[in-house]
């Protein structure tokens, strides 16, 4: 009975190990690979925003520089 509790804690131990390893990288290869994008998001922010599209009748269309 003995036996079979040590076993089921010993597996279950060696997956937990596992997957632990699976969420985080390596660290030996991280001197050799070239390190990832440190920040996507900061980099997406930094663009600009599109303008929003002008409402008709608001003054500001196409129409609106144009001497009548």
């Amino acid at each position: 009975m003995l036996s079979k509790l040590m076993r089921v804690a010993l597996l279950s131990a060696l997956l937990a190990a596992c997957g632990d390893k699976k969420s985080e990288p390596p660290k030996t290869d991280l001197a050799t690979q070239p390190s990832p994008d440190p920040a996507p998001a900061a980099r997406k922010a930094d663009l600009p925003t599109p303008a929003p599209a002008p409402t008709p009748g608001s003054g500001s269309g196409s129409n609106a520089d144009k001497p009548t």
